[in-house]
């Protein structure tokens, strides 16, 4: 990429701060419409006009607050992507979501997409709930790599059409292995 220049940058600039507007870049590869930069220049706002984006970068704490004259049931803050992920990562914290409700859905026309995936490195948990309720409209699976525990504290229903099992006794007459069998289809 060319380096780019401009000829009419404007500076405005305190002790505190410097406001920038159609500035270079420190690589010189883009265009600043605007940058605001404290006299700490970890902390600083761009507005990138060459790649059409924009930068907020703070070396403490941010705060987003809003909503304070917002009805309850309307939409206060709304983060948008036309196109590409969104990413919110914690790389040395936690990831708290707190609400009156909490909403995940996926949508897409592919049969690829529309999926929601968590791949915890170590435990999945729910700790506390009312009523844990799983309604799928296809197959619903749990598979577990050593034990799989189901313990109820009053009852346990299973209800069926059909009910298909196999146990270590039946995989060793037919000479079978756990790995061998698939959830869905014990034909052995």
């Amino acid at each position: 990429m060319a380096e780019k220049k401009n000829f009419w940058t404007q500076v405005i600039s305190t002790m505190n701060a410097v406001v920038k507007f159609g500035s270079i870049s420190p690589d010189k590869q883009s265009i600043e419409t605007m940058r605001v930069v404290s006299n700490d220049s970890r902390h600083h706002f761009i507005m990138n006009e060459t790649l059409k984006s924009s930068v907020l970068m703070s070396p403490g704490k941010t705060t987003i607050q809003c909503g304070e004259d917002v009805k309850r049931d309307d939409r206060a803050l709304s983060i948008r992507s036309k196109n590409g992920d969104i990413l919110i990562a914690a790389e040395h914290g936690r990831i708290k979501i707190q609400a009156k409700n909490i909403e995940f859905v996926a949508t897409s026309d592919r049969p690829e997409e529309a999926n929601i995936e968590f791949r915890p490195d170590n435990d999945f948990e729910v700790t506390k709930c009312r009523d844990f309720v799983v309604n799928s409209t296809r197959n619903a699976r749990i598979d577990a790599q050593n034990l799989l525990g189901l313990k109820g504290h009053k009852q346990v229903h299973v209800v069926t059409e059909l009910f298909r099992g196999i146990s270590a006794c039946t995989m060793y007459d037919k000479k079978k292995s756990v790995a061998a069998c698939t959830l869905g289809n014990l034909n052995i």
